[in-house]
């Protein structure tokens, strides 16, 4: 399944009750939200292109093949310095996303969740 989104598109190759696995691809400039989840597991490696990884506090280069689990309340960000793809398996949660900074307007979506 093909989806496109405000940043390139994602291809999703599994989408089970247990799991989703899906390639990210991120156009040179774009970058994803500033999020994390409360109960999804997700396991990404960069399979293509340049990138920078946010893992909490820290911004770094990330290399080609480096795979990062990113636990729940894991604050992520990843951010294209030329076209990329992403490599995704995460367990089924997939509206499990609490913004913090979006560059697409969509921080409006968290605010029931942040008033609980």
């Amino acid at each position: 399944m093909i989806v496109k989104k405000p940043w390139w598109k994602e291809v999703w190759f599994a989408n089970t009750h247990s799991y989703i696995g899906k390639f990210i691809y991120i156009n040179k400039g774009k970058r994803l939200s500033l999020q994390y989840h409360e109960m999804k597991n997700e396991t990404m490696v960069l399979t293509k292109g340049k990138a920078r990884l946010t893992i909490n506090d820290e911004t770094f280069d990330w290399e080609i093949g480096k795979s990062y689990n990113i636990t729940p309340g894991t604050i992520h960000r990843i951010e294209a310095v030329e076209d990329c793809e992403v490599t995704e398996v995460s367990t089924a949660y997939p509206d499990d996303i609490v913004r913090i900074k979006d560059d697409f307007g969509r921080i409006k979506e968290i605010m029931p969740k942040l008033q609980k």
